[in-house]
């Protein structure tokens, strides 16, 4: 669920980018640091805002899936699920453009992730991943 008190500000250093795997594999975008806090929560929200480009039929066919998946973690390369996914799946077409945005728990440790799994073969595309504060 979007925050609808978050100011929307975006530091560009805090902005990640993966290509979406060609085969029935995974990628993972590079960590976000969110930095520590030794009082064990967050000031203010935070959202992560995932963009997927469109997906042609050749890259993401009928009835295949791009699960995404927010990771998180104390340490560098966090394999930890949030329990926060969206799955996307391609139609005749393949799929199109998806941008969506996700609170990340008031718990979240230093580090998070995104994860990207494709169920079958195909071309890849970008997704980027950006906080939001």
């Amino acid at each position: 669920m979007p925050n609808e008190f978050s100011r929307n500000t975006q530091d560009a250093t805090l902005s990640v980018s993966a290509t979406i795997p060609a085969t029935a594999t995974n990628a993972t975008t590079d960590d976000i640091n969110l930095g520590t806090n030794s009082k064990g929560f967050f000031t203010e929200n935070h959202e992560l805002e995932i963009f997927i480009p469109a997906l042609t039929n050749a890259q993401l066919g009928s009835g295949a899936t791009l699960t995404v998946l927010v990771q998180n973690g104390a340490a560098a390369s966090p394999t930890t699920t949030t329990g926060i996914s969206r799955v996307i799946t391609g139609a005749g077409s393949g799929a199109p453009a998806t941008t969506f945005r996700v609170r990340l728990p008031s718990g979240s440790l230093q580090y998070v992730n995104v994860k990207f799994t494709t169920s079958s073969t195909g071309g890849a595309g970008t997704a980027t991943v950006k906080l939001l504060t």
